[in-house]
């Protein structure tokens, strides 16, 4: 059996390899994470904590109180962003990537 040091080395390599995977998947993905489906969201919304947590200064809503006022805001103004992007998208009949939308824009909406 390996002395535990080892072990707990081993492990310390592999966490540190899975935070820094994760970090690059994070920052590479979030804007552009494509949610199709429930199972897509909930990876979404584990992202969207992620980013929380590694990046709360390019939130501009910070405290759950700021985040639900800017949320409402957002999902009321959301179909002039699909407008104004060209994307085709009525915001009337929702999907999950329409829920993916307005959470992200939350983030940010002032």
């Amino acid at each position: 059996m390996a002395p535990i040091h080892l072990l707990i080395a081993a492990l310390d390599n592999v966490y540190g390899w899975y935070n820094r995977v994760m970090g690059n998947f994070m920052n590479d993905t979030l804007n552009d994470f494509k949610v199709t489906d429930r199972q897509s969201f909930i990876k979404f919304l584990d992202l969207l904590l992620k980013d929380f947590l590694d990046n709360p200064e390019s939130w501009e809503n910070k405290t759950l109180p700021d985040f639900l006022e800017a949320l409402s805001a957002y999902t009321e103004d959301i179909q002039g962003y699909y407008d104004n992007m060209k994307l085709n998208v009525n915001a009337e009949k929702p999907d999950w990537s329409t829920f993916a939308d307005i959470l992200k824009g939350a983030t940010i909406y002032e």
